[in-house]
């Protein structure tokens, strides 16, 4: 359907995926795995994805009533993942980079700090 909105010439960031986000509200749950997949390779075909829309929050799954924000938060990593996985990077890129230019203080003394 993704693929057919698409050659109808709809763009790829105004199509949000629906999704039932516990069997127990309707037909067509889609369990985790598959749907890794799917969303996985509509990233990659895209490249612009307008995201996911999960019918009904209380119950979500995998928390359930509990817990149901660990579906926004799986859902989050699921689709933005590489961009936490970049952002890490940078930072520990940025840890990396930062010494002392010139360690050395001038005449081997500790320079006064203006009060």
């Amino acid at each position: 359907m993704y693929d057919l909105m698409i050659a109808k010439g709809w763009p790829p960031e105004k199509i949000v995926v629906g999704l039932v986000t516990n069997p127990a509200n309707g037909g067509g749950f889609v369990p985790w795995s598959p749907l890794s997949d799917v969303l996985t390779v509509l990233r990659g075909q895209y490249g612009k994805f307008g995201g996911v829309m999960g019918w009904e929050y209380f119950n979500s799954l995998p928390g359930g009533k509990e817990r149901p924000w660990e579906w926004a938060r799986q859902m989050s990593t699921l689709l933005r993942g590489h961009l936490f996985a970049q952002d890490t990077q940078v930072k520990l890129a940025a840890k990396m980079d930062t010494a002392d230019v010139d360690p050395d203080t001038p005449g081997g003394k500790e320079v006064e700090v203006p009060a």
